[in-house]
This record gives C-alpha cells, sequence and structure tokens, in this order.
C-alpha cells in the first residue's frame, strides 16, 4: 500500500525541497513524505472530499477500503 500512495507520482518540487532541507538540517525526510501521504489519504476520504481518483489512480479508500485508509499510519 505505500508505494501505491506515496510513489505514484505527482508533483516532485515539494519532495526535493523536503530532501533538500532534511538533508541540510541532518533529519530524516522519509517520516515528512509520510505525515505528507497520509494527509493526502485522509483528504480523500467519503467523510473529507470523498474523491475517487488521486493522480488518475484510484484513491486508497477505494482501491483498499475506508477501514484501511484510516489506519495507513499504522501501516507506513
Amino acid at each position: 500500500m505505500y508505494s501505491f500512495s506515496a510513489l505514484s507520482g505527482g508533483k516532485r518540487l515539494r519532495p526535493f525541497l523536503v530532501y533538500a532541507i532534511g538533508d541540510m538540517l541532518q533529519v530524516n525526510p522519509v517520516s515528512f513524505e509520510c505525515i505528507h501521504t497520509y494527509s493526502l489519504i485522509h483528504d480523500d476520504l467519503p467523510s473529507m472530499d470523498n474523491d475517487i481518483l488521486r493522480r488518475n489512480k484510484p484513491t486508497c479508500h477505494i482501491k483498499f477500503g475506508q477501514y484501511v485508509a484510516i489506519l495507513a499510519p499504522l501501516i507506513f
């Protein structure tokens, strides 16, 4: 599920800046990426925007179910 949600393309400037700043501050930027990915998964849930597609792919709650999408931070 991580590769489906976190590595599915999209904008690349923000992740580049996060990794560059994390490297500069000697902080592991992967945690920031996981938090951002979960915020996108959470935003797509039926109780929020109820989106069915993100980047022309089914959203996490459509592909794996709403309960799995809610628990995504525990899976990452």
